[in-house]
């Protein structure tokens, strides 16, 4: 019988050599089969990502352009902002508020023209009342684009600086009135963030482009009753560097006080007053004008009226810079000092004070039979070199203190003497009428009191032929 006998290996022998690389050789045969397929498998993984991605990114903008969540905004072409106001005529560089490739050429359109066109270079400018749209877009394969709203409202106040900060603080415009109905008014103040918001249903904005200050309103926009120190400069607010001033389309029907309105606006050179400004209800326009050294002009409209005006107390006080003044226009028939008891504040006392350079000032027709006290009214009007004031009614004169007061260059004063004009019977306090008025004829510097106010001979005073 064949016996079959199978040997086995001892305990604890290893594998031979030829074994190790029988298995090597086999696990190198399955990884070279097996690893191109998982690096296959992971790509179309990450592809089929890829694609859903791009799928739900499809889907989103589509949405987007649904609900219009895409104004304003295009891929490489964007504004910054989503809207601006512009005052009609003003005009705003948008190019600066876009934002682009460098190399991207582009065009700009409006929506309507009749409200705000816009040139190539992206300046636009208002031309009506009312809201539209500026698009830019993108020139050649590249259509992409984007819009900014524009709306254009009234000019109502103009005001031109040279320090104006990017923000307006300390800048009160509590005396302005929003109107959207003749019955209906709401108070406005301005807050740090430049705009005036009120309860009503209407609402104002003070705006800012370059050192042009404007105050915008989408209604009419009135003055309050009380609008003293309105434009007041004085030495914590940016109006001290206004250089000019120019109102439009500002209703003042509703003012009684303009006292101080524009007190020491230091750097202002011009006032405008439309003819819509209207003062006929005024009855105060002390220290209208008061600390406005540069002053050289001022041009009052056709709606400017002083038929009412009880008080001109320092109305031109130290405005340094008026060569010319012409006041023949106005109507100071109401002017009074009765219940007035210092001649400090009388209606027509300091009222020229300091008018250093006016050379000319025309006051024909100028009411003064309510006046009691005309304090320091000529006080340093240093280049007048002759003064009519034919027109004058001193009969209720009683102070007469410093009147002409350093009036150097003053040759001759023009009077009519007699009843309801000129008298001097009332007055009596007259310290220093003349003095300094050195070129008056036969002027004596020991005699300057209401006894040469006369026209008789000796007198300084000029009887009107």
């Amino acid at each position: 019988m064949n016996c079959l006998f199978v040997k086995r290996r001892p305990s604890g022998e290893g594998f031979t050599i030829v074994e190790l690389v029988i298995v090597i050789a086999v696990i190198a045969i399955l990884a070279a089969v097996l690893i191109p397929t998982f690096s296959s498998i992971i790509q179309k993984a990450n592809e089929s990502k890829e694609l859903q991605e791009g799928r739900n990114e499809t889907l989103r903008q589509r949405i987007d352009d649904i609900l219009g969540n895409n104004v304003g905004q295009a891929p490489g072409i964007s504004f910054g902002v989503d809207r601006i106001t512009l005052a009609v005529g003003t005009s705003e560089d948008l190019s600066a508020v876009v934002s682009k490739d460098n190399n991207t050429t582009v065009s700009w359109t409006s929506a309507d023209g009749s409200v705000a066109t816009v040139n190539s270079s992206g300046v636009v400018t208002g031309t009506g009342i009312g809201e539209t749209s500026v698009t830019v877009s993108c020139v050649g394969e590249d259509a992409a684009s984007a819009s900014i709203t524009v709306k254009v409202v009234d000019k109502t106040v103009l005001l031109q600086g040279t320090s104006f900060a990017n923000k307006i603080s300390g800048l009160s415009f509590s005396h302005l009135v929003l109107g959207w109905k003749e019955d209906h008014r709401a108070v406005a103040d301005a807050n740090d963030s430049l705009a005036v918001s009120v309860a009503a249903s209407g609402s104002a904005e003070v705006y800012l482009s370059g050192e042009t200050l404007y105050i915008l309103s989408d209604s009419k926009m009135f003055a309050n009753p009380d609008s003293a120190w309105m434009f007041k400069g004085n030495t914590l607010s940016p109006l001290k560097n206004v250089l000019s001033i120019k109102l439009e389309n500002f209703d003042t029907r509703e003012v009684l006080n303009m006292g101080s309105m524009f007190e020491e606006c230091e750097k202002v050179e011009t006032i405008e007053f439309g003819d819509s400004f209207y003062t006929a209800n005024v009855t105060r326009m002390s220290n209208m004008f008061s600390g406005c050294k540069a002053l050289a002009s001022v041009s009052f409209g056709k709606k400017f009226s002083t038929g009412r005006v009880t008080a001109m107390t320092g109305m031109f006080r130290n405005c340094r810079a008026l060569k010319a003044l012409d006041l023949s226009g106005f109507d100071t028939s109401a002017l009074s000092d009765e219940g007035i008891a210092s001649s400090e504040y009388g209606a027509v006392t300091n009222m020229f004070f300091g008018c250093t350079a006016l050379e000319s000032l025309d006051l024909t027709g100028f009411d003064t039979s309510g006046i009691r006290f005309f304090y320091q009214t000529f006080y340093d009007c240093e280049s007048l070199a002759t003064l009519d004031i034919s027109s004058f009614d001193t009969t209720l004169a009683e102070n007469t203190y410093a009147m002409f007061y350093g009036c150097s260059a003053l040759e001759r004063i023009t009077v009519v003497s007699g009843t309801g004009h000129w008298s001097m019977d009332n007055v009596t306090l007259d310290t220093s009428m003349f003095s300094g008025c050195v070129k008056l004829p036969g002027y004596d510097v020991t005699k300057t009191g209401r006894s040469k106010a006369v026209t008789t001979e000796g007198g300084y005073l000029t009887e009107k032929g």
